[in-house]
């Protein structure tokens, strides 16, 4: 029994379980049956590939309302000419401590934790995520603040 490409699924299956009835000869109505079958079975699996891009589709609104929600909680600032960074609002820290944040990541809604490292001269800032790195003038002596247990902040002079 063939089957009219132009119906739905659910539409021929209709079709086959209607003609079911009609059928006399058994044979006929086997194959008819075995069709009908056939044709669940394909609805079967395409409603569960439609259930599961509707899940795939809410985990993706989710996702973009989570971060949507993140994303408010930093503010973009310059810390070089042409060198810029997403700083955790203090008011919305939340108990984390002050961070900055990889514009270049932030920007692919990651969250690319911005890392300090001192050499002699100058204070360096690498992306944990994306390993972008950036340099900034300290003039400040190295590991100032963690070594002596001071209060010093190397991005101070940029905020």
């Amino acid at each position: 029994m063939a089957i009219d490409p132009r119906l739905s699924p659910i539409a021929a299956l209709q079709h086959i379980a209607d003609s079911l009835e009609r059928i006399d000869d058994a044979n006929e109505r086997n194959r008819a049956y075995i069709e009908l079958q056939r044709q669940i079975l394909v609805a079967n699996r395409e409603w569960s590939g439609l259930l599961d891009e509707i899940r795939e589709m809410k985990d993706r609104i989710k996702a973009f309302d989570t971060w949507d929600t993140e994303s408010k909680r930093y503010r973009l600032i310059r810390l070089n000419p042409g060198f810029f960074v997403r700083e955790l609002i203090p008011e919305a820290a939340n108990g984390e401590p002050a961070h900055f944040l990889c514009e270049d990541c932030f920007n692919k809604r990651e969250r690319g934790m911005m890392h300090s490292e001192t050499s002699m001269y100058a204070e360096h800032l690498k992306c944990g995520r994306c390993k972008a790195e950036h340099t900034l003038s300290s003039g400040r002596r190295p590991n100032a603040g963690i070594a002596d247990g001071t209060d010093y902040d190397p991005f101070e002079k940029y905020r």
